[in-house]
C-alpha cells in the first residue's frame, strides 16, 4: 500500500462546476471532470469561488464588507461602484451577494421629524395623496 496523505474518515472536496441554473428539489447539476456529472444538494455545497459578471451585485470583506454593483471584470479584478465611488477589487476575494440585502442595510429610512411641541401628528389617511 502506498503511503497517503488520505485516510479513512478524512472529509475532503473535490472541485466541480455549477453546470446549469436549474434547480430540482433543492438539488442542482455539478459537473466534476473527467468524472460524470451528478446532482447535489444545494446545502450540501460550499462556495469556493464565484463567477462574477457585470451588474452583480459584490461585498468585500477586507474593506469592511464594503458593497457595490460590479461595472467591469479585468485580469482578474473588478471595477465597483460603490455608495462612497469606485474602486478595483481582487475578483478572488468578493462575494457574490443579493442586491436587496445590500440595499436594505446601507439605506435605513430617515423616521419623520416629531410634530412641534402641541401640535397633533399627522395620520397617513389624512395625507392629500
Amino acid at each position: 500500500m502506498t503511503a497517503t496523505a488520505f485516510r479513512k474518515g478524512d472529509t475532503v472536496t473535490i472541485q466541480g462546476v455549477i453546470d446549469s441554473d436549474w434547480i430540482h428539489d433543492g438539488q442542482i447539476k455539478v459537473r466534476v471532470e473527467p468524472y460524470h456529472d451528478f446532482f447535489a444538494k444545494i446545502t450540501d455545497l460550499r462556495m469556493v469561488l464565484p463567477v462574477i459578471d457585470v451588474g452583480d451585485t459584490v461585498q468585500y470583506p477586507s474593506e469592511g464588507y464594503k458593497a457595490g454593483t460590479v461595472l467591469a471584470v479585468i485580469d482578474g479584478y473588478c471595477w465597483v461602484k460603490t455608495y462612497e465611488g469606485r474602486a478595483s477589487w481582487p475578483v478572488s476575494a468578493v462575494n457574490r451577494v443579493d442586491p436587496s440585502a445590500i440595499i436594505s442595510a446601507e439605506v435605513q429610512p430617515t423616521p419623520p421629524p416629531a410634530p412641534p411641541a402641541g401640535e397633533p401628528a399627522v395620520a397617513d389617511d389624512d395625507l392629500p395623496f
